[in-house]
């Protein structure tokens, strides 16, 4: 497993989107989208997709043996909300890993900075795994 910066370089082991959460996958340096039961999420992936922006082009973020580039715990990322979040919000990653506001007995791995609907993106500050009780 190699580290870039003082990140994991880690590749897909699946599609991923852009603006979601990651967790580890089964496989040594191999990520896949959170879930909400996940308790260490490496971060959220950044807004890059795999092709340039034009008709027909993908939309994933990664897909299977692709690179991801992801920001980590400390830095300000923008997630994709999956529910509507409220400004100083403990996130979690959903299902798709998009991010929802912590419940109890889950780990949070975000603090929401902005409001924002369902669908859209939210800017966050990534912390490391915080206990909702």
């Amino acid at each position: 497993m190699a580290i870039q910066g003082n990140q994991l370089a880690v590749k897909a082991g699946g599609d991923i989107n852009p603006y979601r959460f990651i967790s580890g996958g089964a496989a040594d340096a191999v990520v896949l989208e959170s879930n909400l039961n996940d308790i260490v999420v490496l971060g959220v992936t950044t807004g890059a997709t795999r092709e340039a922006p034009r008709s027909g082009a993908s939309v994933l973020h990664a897909a299977d043996g692709d690179n991801v580039e992801y920001l980590s715990a400390g830095m300000e990322a923008s997630v994709e909300a999956g529910a509507t979040v409220t400004r100083w919000t403990l996130l979690m990653p959903d299902a798709d890993g998009k991010a929802i506001p912590a419940t109890t007995l889950k780990y949070a791995h975000a603090i929401a900075s902005e409001s924002v609907a369902t669908g859209e993106n939210c800017r966050v500050m990534l912390i490391p795994p915080t206990y909702f009780a």
